[in-house]
């Protein structure tokens, strides 16, 4: 029996109460609210996303965009007093009904604590739920493609990463880039800006991924098409499917599934409510895989000696992003946020990697962000 099915990848509006964007103190929505947003307004086009897709194949795999359920990030506040969001919890417990009642996968996410790792921060995770509504997967976000206050990343927690995985590289790879090895394929989750990078989803490639869950995005990056040339680069170097559902609204939109050849299999084309599906032949991918000889196995044939110095270069020079930020804070300030980018400018025309235009200077950098940037430094290399 050929494994397919259909995936469905819905466009949903966020409650109007997702502010965390242009007003940080607004970041933090009761729980009251959260449970309305699962309970009134997900079960409606689910139900309408789910029967209509079944026509083709019955669906087994459903996919929220980011941000849907809680936003994306705890306040410092919010945490300290305990009211918090886990994963499993009563939230998850919730969308799990819809696992249940359509024999289907769900990936959404949620911004959480996972004392698991560490206490008192805050992290934007996907999670997988099983057709039995069970948590089976959980991957939070490891970087950001803009100044985001108060969510944490693998880096800013290194040592206590070093610690958990004893130094050992698989187990630090399956503890940030981790893979669902499910009964309809393995499945990686991008996480928002995180996806502005390539280097996650060949993380998750290597770990085994043949299902990509990419988002979400914002304009102008939708509609000049930035977003579809990264989900369909993403989609051709890894061999992957991309299901890559956005969030509804003025500057969202442009839902979209790639096959694992590049093609677009399904595009919504406008900013309102609406779902992308489309069949997945998982084991069409799978014979794809290793019967092609040439690019659709070219993940086969990554010389690993050459590629690692690409970065091995840069640690040796002191490295890029600062490492462990949040170990003994919850995070940088807003305004301690955005210089840390002009200090990375800084570092990167230091290092060669930017050639300034003529009559540009160096950003200034305030002490207090070179303070902590230096103490984080001694403490933990």
């Amino acid at each position: 029996m050929v494994l397919q099915y259909t995936a469905v990848g819905l466009q949903t509006r966020r409650p109007e109460f997702h502010k965390s964007h242009v007003d940080p103190s607004a970041r933090w929505e009761d729980k009251a609210s959260v449970r309305r947003q699962i309970t009134e307004h997900l079960p409606d086009i689910i139900e309408r996303a789910v029967r209509r897709s079944s026509y083709d194949m019955p669906v087994r795999l459903i996919c929220l965009p980011e941000g849907q359920i809680n936003g994306y990030v705890l306040s410092e506040e919010v945490i300290k007093k305990g009211e918090v969001y886990t994963i499993p919890g009563e939230e998850t417990d919730l969308l799990g009904e819809f696992c249940k009642k359509y024999d289907s996968y769900l990936v959404a996410s949620m911004a959480c604590v996972r004392p698991e790792l560490i206490e008192g921060r805050s992290f934007n995770t996907a999670f997988i739920l099983d057709p039995r509504g069970k948590i089976v997967y959980k991957h939070s976000k490891g970087s950001f493609y803009y100044p985001e206050t108060g969510s944490t990343a693998p880096s800013d927690i290194w040592s206590r990463l070093l610690e958990l995985s004893n130094g050992d590289a698989k187990k630090m790879l399956d503890l940030m880039y981790p893979v669902a090895k499910t009964k309809i394929g393995n499945i990686g989750c991008l996480v928002g800006g995180e996806s502005t990078w390539f280097e996650p989803s060949r993380a998750f490639a290597l770990n085994g991924a043949e299902i990509l869950w990419r988002t979400s995005y914002e304009d102008p990056y939708l509609f000049n098409e930035m977003w579809e040339v990264q989900n369909r680069a993403f989609a051709v170097f890894n061999s992957c499917y991309v299901i890559a559902p956005n969030t509804a609204g003025l500057d969202h939109g442009r839902s979209e599934i790639i096959d694992y050849q590049g093609r677009i299999l399904s595009l919504i084309n406008y900013t309102r409510e609406g779902f992308a599906a489309a069949i997945f032949n998982i084991d069409g991918l799978r014979d794809y895989r290793v019967r092609g000889l040439y690019v659709a196995s070219a993940i086969k044939a990554i010389r690993t000696e050459q590629y690692m110095y690409i970065y091995k270069a840069f640690e040796d020079q002191g490295g890029l992003f600062p490492r462990n930020l949040h170990m003994d804070q919850y995070a940088l300030s807003r305004e301690q946020n955005k210089l840390l980018h002009c200090w990375l400018i800084n570092r990167a025309v230091e290092l060669g990697i930017y050639t300034p235009p003529l009559g540009w200077k160096p950003y200034k950098i305030r002490k207090d962000l070179l303070d902590i940037l230096e103490e984080t430094r001694k403490k933990y290399g």
